[in-house]
């Protein structure tokens, strides 16, 4: 019930964007608002280059530029209002009905709080049509409540922060703009437009009265001005004392005098987003990705301001994702922000970009990704010991996409060359500078060597580095076949070795100082430091010779061995004057020895064929002794299986303990060391490529490294041009790249171009099932009304390539509305086990006119393989429902015959799956028992239990099943077995679902999880997370009356605002569990003794926090939920509330307990509103860890780190260590 929340990754979808000169004066930058963070980006001819984030405590809803100099506040001194007066500051306001003004302060370089209040209230009623916030030269109002203006006035140019209430005759505002005044000594007025009791839309002007606090009529002459009810958005025009009204099918501008300049759309559509370029042009789009240019045409000869404006016209200039927000940048280049797929910037141009669309003048510059609104995703695990990829529904209507998602460490390719069939590759170093000189490359019959030539500028571009590198003709090395391995042998040497022999060369002038022709052909090698490793034809001798200061090469020792040999290595640092020989057989054996001694054997088993093998040992930052620094034998084997072994070990010995099998690929993983942060690493190439590195106490990590292709082999090239990068090769390419330092999620995308609603996979036909919504071309609607303009489809996907392998089109109105993937076991009529994988598919049948939807149908679907398709869509088995299929579960208690529920309106559907063989005797169709069967499959309905207002979720677990409602908060129910006739014991037994636990609070559900068997979480539609449980049975007495009552009642056990809207939450991990390779639950190389005994004793061993659920939310942010225990809980709340108190930085003075108090859902819960009336107990966040406010301890001085520590009792190098393994959860 105690739990750990931390974000993945934070939000993408833009919801707004403004434009001014916020961290210096007289630059061109942006804001991008991100829910609850904004994002500061500077303009550059290289594109936009991110400033600064601000996070804050609250969802921002508005957000307006208030120019230098415009304003000052009252209540900053003035000698800091001079100081900083150069830049633009920002007023935001926040769902929370928090207001805050910031700006750039120089000195601290971060934004300082100059104003922050609430225009909360008690008597009010929020809005539907959303904050509206209004900047003038006299006020700020802020419209929040119906009928109600918060206004901040403005004297003399200072904002007074005595705020005050103004009631307003319009009870529905749509929309709200300042028209500024004519003469700057004049006030300036609001235009309003509203909405009648008739449904009629109107406009209406009117001035604030600062004295009398009051409202009084406006100048404007607008109200006989005739309005569409379609008529949505307003937007002032200084220069022409004009308002332009944006409709569904017109567009209107509005002058003083009643002028009204009407243009017709050719296409009714609802307008989204504007800006504005200049006093007679604007940009807008609409909910359909299009964009388009409005033109103010005026008069020459005519002098007036609105009345000089002759026409308007709209231009259409292309199409890019539904914009939520535009922002001019300049030039013609255009910030087009999106809370439904990508942003992007854009150009737009005076010819079309596209032969094949002549009407498209947009040219896309940059793409900014974005996983909203995640809708749902499914969880697969790569057999990576627990680590989880995300593939996830993302987008809205043709920007529809499969986003997968997974955590890494991003490569950034810096040279590329096309060379194909490169077999292996090699550094050279250069002993004078210590960088890398030359990249030793082998081919089939050739080797090939790149030298580089001199470093590189600044200003120079990829390929002009790509110069740089050119193929070297080195004397000493031979060409003409292909080598087995090359490296340094010591200071002065390089070795070459080919299977004939070895080349020794002077590492100086590249002669040939040395050669050592083998007895018989090489087939394999391996190289360190003075040692080389001959492995000969026959694979069973190996030879080991030694490089001598006079440039001899002398036979150290010989090895003959009993089986072929898979894999060899040589190490010559971890046993002093030693050769350490490492040999992987074909039977699945290794075996190590000390200069031809045999000092150790381990058997593999067959399954694990080592094809690669090297010792790594992670240095330990918080200790200066080696001798505790832990050695590992690291071994790929062919099966794509990383196995490792703790090495213990003296000149004479050596013993392999502790081995660990951890999957990293499907493909033989070649091991190869490269140089990170100026630490060890080993990067592993398959498939899968990952990365193998040290924590700053020895503990090893690993990390997928994000590559889209296999990568055959790889090794370090640390160079001047090149610091600290790898050197990997693929099918086609040689590349050049360096590691990011941070792990993090990296996202590839699949476009469907069309809604992705639902998904599920199948892990045993490799697929993926997705329930998908296309909208039919405006050419091809029906004549009438009630023709469908939208088409579903069940769609199956391969799991590697998102390829469609199948459609299964729905009915016309049909919806799918979940898909789940069950597996059906069954026992023939000859005995023989069977496993049937379905796809079980919900959908509703949505006619136009209609509440809500009356049918629907549950559809069993199975991926079978077809002669012409390949796999191809079955249908099996359906039923019909009376209302819509919102949701499915199945109980995993009960395999033959299998049971599912379904979501039904308010009804949850009990339906028995079973096989059909050939000799069944059931009737097929037998309409009486609501059996309706295909084929080999029967889908029988077994029952229902009303009493839900609409079940939105239901999740099964066992024998038990939880549901969402969208009013009556979580119901459990558990499987039962009743007599079919109650209290007759003859009658025949029947399955139900008996009520067993209900949360009697009253909650809009959008999700539910089993955390387990009797805990549970819940997320509502007001962002808040909810843990209740299910009381305990000796917490109550079985004579008390109220027994039974209370053992059916919930229990909320925990509280939390999460700010964001959750659509899914699933069972999984994002990264390795890396504690699975250690056999005392402690990670890789931890050295207990280094812990605090405190923190050791708390989070050691089997109490190791791990991450659990993944939380997918409707801004595209990612979170991960970590179950901890009641010690763990007390100590992390203790570091919370000593940061939120006394360290953390807090934008606009929010404060954190007030951003993670639960929000309740109606919505009238605001900052103020926290005193005797509304305890804060109530609300205030319970059992809940914020893991991004804990996890801040990373980014602090070390002075305030070692404050935290102290106040908590540890020390701040332990302290840091936590914070580290918490933030890897993620």
């Amino acid at each position: 019930q105690w739990n750990y929340v931390a974000t993945a990754q934070p939000a993408t979808s833009v919801t707004a964007a403004v434009r001014g000169s916020f961290t210096e004066p007289n630059v061109n930058e942006i804001a991008l608002v991100k829910s609850t963070r904004i994002e500061i980006f500077r303009a550059t001819p290289e594109g936009l280059v991110p400033i600064m984030q601000i996070p804050l405590y609250s969802r921002i809803s508005q957000i307006q530029v208030v120019k230098s100099g415009f304003i000052a506040i009252a209540e900053v001194s003035r000698s800091r209002r001079d100081k900083s007066c150069k830049t633009d500051m920002l007023l935001i306001t926040t769902d929370r009905l928090e207001y805050t003004l910031l700006q750039f302060d120089p000195e601290s370089q971060q934004m300082m709080t100059l104003l922050s209040g609430s225009a909360a209230s008690r008597g009010g009623r929020r809005t539907g049509s959303g904050d509206i916030l209004l900047v003038s030269k006299n006020f700020i109002a802020i419209h929040v409540y119906a009928g109600l203006l918060y206004v901040l006035p403005v004297s003399s140019g200072v904002l007074d922060s005595q705020a005050f209430l103004v009631r307003m005759d319009e009870f529905h505002v749509v929309d709200m703009c300042v028209i500024p005044a004519a003469d700057d000594e004049d006030e300036d007025e609001i235009m309003t437009l509203y909405e009648d009791s008739n449904n009629m839309r109107h406009l209406k002007t009117f001035k604030i009265n600062l004295s009398t606090k009051d409202l009084e009529t406006g100048s404007w002459n607008v109200g006989d001005i005739v309005l569409d009810s379609h008529v949505r958005q307003l937007w002032s025009i200084r220069e022409l004392e004009a308002v332009v009204v944006f409709g569904d099918y017109s567009v209107s501008l509005v002058g003083a005098e009643s002028t009204v300049v009407n243009v017709h759309k050719d296409d009714p559509s609802v307008i989204s987003a504007i800006c504005c370029i200049d006093s007679t042009r604007l940009l807008f789009g609409d909910m359909e990705g299009n964009i388009f240019l409005l033109h103010i045409k005026r008069d020459p000869n005519n002098v007036g301001k609105a009345e000089s404006v002759s026409d308007l016209a709209i231009f259409a200039v292309g199409s890019c994702s539904i914009p939520d927000c535009l922002c001019y940048v300049d030039n013609g280049v255009f910030y087009v922000g999106s809370a439904h797929a990508d942003s992007h910037l854009i150009r737009i141009h005076a010819d079309p970009q596209d032969e094949n669309s002549p009407s498209n003048f947009i040219e896309v510059l940059d793409t900014h990704t974005s996983l909203g609104p995640i809708l749902d995703f499914a969880v697969m695990d790569l057999d990576r010991e627990g680590q989880c990829q995300i593939v996830s529904c993302s987008g809205v209507g043709r920007e529809g996409s499969i986003r997968v998602i997974r955590s890494g460490i991003g490569m950034q390719v810096q040279a590329g060359i096309d060379l194909q069939g490169i077999k292996g590759i090699w550094s050279l170093k250069d002993s004078s500078s210590g960088f890398d000189r030359f990249l030793v490359q082998s081919f089939v019959s050739e080797t090939r060597i790149l030298q580089m030539l001199q470093s590189i500028s600044e200003d120079q571009e990829v390929e002009e580095e790509l110069s740089e590198l050119d193929e070297a003709q080195c004397t000493g090395f031979v060409f003409s076949e292909n080598t087995l391995a090359a490296g340094n042998s010591g200071s002065e040497h390089y070795s070459q070795v080919t299977s004939s022999g070895v080349r020794l060369i002077t590492s100086t002038d590249l002669s040939l100082a040395n050669v050592f022709a083998a007895p018989s052909s090489i087939s394999m090698a391996a190289i360190s430091g003075q040692f080389i490793a001959l492995v000969l034809c026959g694979n069973r001798q190996v030879i080991i010779l030694r490089v001598t200061d006079d440039s001899s090469l002398v036979i150290e020792s010989k090895v003959e061995l009993d089986h072929e040999i898979s894999c060899v290595a040589v190490d010559a640092t971890i046993v002093k004057n030693k050769s350490v020989l490492v040999t992987g057989l074909w039977s699945g054996t290794v075996r190590i020895f000390f200069s031809g001694v045999e000092v150790a054997r381990e058997s593999l088993g067959e399954e694990h064929l080592p094809r690669s093998a090297l010792f790594f040992t992670p240095k330990s930052e918080l200790s200066a002794n080696k001798d505790l620094n832990q050695t590992y034998l690291l071994l790929g084997s062919g099966d794509g299986n990383l196995i490792r072994f703790e090495c213990s070990f003296n000149d004479e010995s050596l013993v392999l303990q502790k081995r660990k099998v951890i999957g990293l690929a499907n493909h033989p993983i070649q091991l190869s060391r490269v140089l990170l942060k100026g630490k060890d690493g080993v990067f592993a190439a398959s498939d899968r490529p990952a990365l193998i590195s040290s924590t700053p106490n020895g503990k090893l990590m690993f990390s997928n490294v994000d590559i889209d292709s296999e990568v055959t082999i790889g090794c370090c090239f640390n160079t001047e041009s090149f610091p600290e990068s790898i050197a990997f090769s693929t099918e086609e390419q040689l590349l050049i790249g360096n590691i990011d330092s941070v792990q993090k999620l990296h996202i590839k995308k699949y476009p469907m171009a069309e809604q992705v609603r639902r998904i599920a996979y199948q892990k045993k036909t490799e697929t993926f099932c997705v329930c998908t919504l296309k909208s039919l071309p405006f050419e091809e609607f029906g004549s009438s009304n009630d023709d469908p303009v939208e088409n579903s489809f069940v769609r199956l996907l391969d799991s590697k390539s998102f390829e469609v392998l199948d459609s299964f089109q729905l009915d016309d109105y049909e919806v799918g509305g979940s898909v789940i993937s069950i597996a059906v076991r069954s026992t023939s009529p000859s005995g023989v086990d069977e496993e049937t994988c379905l796809y079980v598919v919900g959908t509703a049948v949505a006619r136009p006119n209609e509440g809500d939807p009356q049918h629907g149908r549950v559809l069993l679907l199975a991926a079978e393989v077809d002669d012409v398709k390949g796999r191809a869509l079955r249908l099996v088995a359906s039923s019909e429902t009376s209302g819509s299929v919102n949701s499915i579960a199945h109980l995993e208690a009960y395999s033959d015959p299998s049971l599912i529920v379904a979501g039904v309106n308010g009804t949850l559907n009990l339906y028995e799956i079973s096989r059909i063989f050939e000799d069944d005797d059931v009737v097929m169709n037998n309409t009486n028992n609501n059996v309706s069967k295909v084929l080999n499959c029967s889908l029988r309905l077994l029952s229902s239990n009303p009493g839900h207002i609409f079940a939105t979720t239901v999740k099964g677990r066992d024998d038990l099943v939880l549901s969402g409602d969208m009013l009556r908060s979580a119901s459990l129910y558990q499987m039962k077995e009743v007599f079919s006739r109650p209290g007759n014991h003859a009658s025949p037994l029947m399955k139900k679902l008996a009520l067993v636990g209900r949360d009697f609070e009253t909650r809009w559900t959008t999700y539910v999880q089993f955390l387990s068997n009797n805990v549970f979480l819940v997320a509502d539609n007001a962002f808040n997370l909810f843990v209740l449980k299910r009381p305990a049975s000796e917490e109550n007495s079985a004579n008390d009356a109220n027994y039974a009552a209370q053992q059916c009642r919930l229990q909320t056990a925990g509280r939390f605002h999460l700010g964001d809207l959750v659509n899914v939450v699933l069972e999984g991990s994002l990264v390795m569990d890396n504690s699975s390779c250690s056999e005392n639950g402690n990670v890789i190389g931890e050295d207990v003794d280094m812990m605090d005994s405190k923190i050791d004793s708390i989070f050691k061993g089997d109490s190791k926090v791990r991450c659990e659920q993944i939380i997918g939310c409707i801004s595209g942010a990612i979170m991960v939920l970590c179950p901890l225990t009641e010690a763990q809980f007390e100590f992390l709340q203790r570091i919370e509330t000593i940061l939120e108190n006394e360290i953390v930085f807090s934008y606009g003075e929010f404060k954190h307990q007030n951003w993670r108090a639960v929000q309740p859902e109606n919505g009238k819960l605001g900052v103020s509103t926290f005193g005797p009336e509304v305890p804060f107990s109530k609300w205030g966040s319970a059992n809940f860890v914020d893991g991004d406010l804990v996890e801040m301890l990373a980014e602090l001085p070390d002075e305030k780190v070692a404050e935290v520590a102290s106040k908590a009792g540890v020390t701040a190098e332990d302290l840091l260590n936590l914070v580290h393994e918490l933030s890897r959860l993620h």
